[in-house]
């Protein structure tokens, strides 16, 4: 198994759906490094350009491999060991390719559903192609084909052939993985990958969907049910 992650933290969205830099948090480093480990991910890549992010990173990651915290938890050790941090997507794919000798397969995670999102506007107000009906979900409002007309002036984004085409089942991406693809699962920090990173993968996996209509999983809860439907026993 040739299984990647990425955890991005730029371009993401915050809850005003505006392009941020997200802050790097020591939980989401060690919980995802002990996540990779558990499943044979080869290697996790922490993604930001901002120096200071990087750096801390890099303290954390010292701390616990070459410092005291690595004699005290050799488990640990092993674990933030896959970590690597990296400026952008394009340098992990580049660290992929050298070690793989081929580009690997990007795959998106995200949880909004987007399978009938045929339009995205600056302020992420979709249109939806195949019930036109009004709804709230995530902070997303779906308008009727009547609201996005009259506004008008909406992004190039998603259209509704381009997300059908690249959305990909979990069963899917079991297969594709256990057939020794090399793959990159993205996960996204804050409010979500932004649509400069969905607009570079060549798959977006489903969602997680629980049973409530509640939909505010924490990243590292969502990679651990991903992980494991992907890559876990069955």
């Amino acid at each position: 198994m040739r299984l990647y992650m990425g955890l991005i933290h730029f371009p993401v969205y915050n809850k005003n759906y505006e392009r941020i830099a997200s802050a790097i948090t020591t939980l989401d480093i060690h919980d995802l490094a002990r996540l990779a480990k558990t499943y044979g991910v080869r290697r996790l890549f922490i993604v930001t350009p901002l120096d200071d992010q990087q750096n801390l990173a890099r303290r954390i990651l010292g701390h616990w491999i070459d410092g005291y915290g690595g004699q005290y938890n050799r488990h640990r050790k092993e674990a933030l060991e896959l970590v690597c941090v990296v400026p952008d997507l394009e340098r992990a794919v580049e660290e992929i390719k050298e070690t793989e000798g081929e580009a690997p397969l990007i795959i998106a995670t995200d949880a909004r559903p987007l399978k009938n999102a045929q339009f995205w506007s600056r302020s992420r107000k979709a249109k939806i192609s195949t019930t036109g009906i009004s709804g709230i979900f995530r902070g997303l409002k779906f308008e009727t084909d009547a609201e996005i007309g009259q506004r008008g002036a909406f992004c190039k984004g998603l259209d509704a052939s381009d997300e059908n085409d690249r959305s990909m089942s979990y069963e899917k991406a079991r297969g594709i993985i256990q057939e020794d693809k090399a793959v990159i699962l993205l996960f996204g920090t804050a409010w979500g990958l932004h649509e400069e990173v969905m607009k570079k993968t060549d798959s977006i996996l489903d969602p997680v969907s629980g049973k409530t209509g509640y939909n505010h999983l924490s990243v590292r809860t969502a990679a651990a049910i991903i992980l494991d439907r992907l890559a876990g026993e069955i």
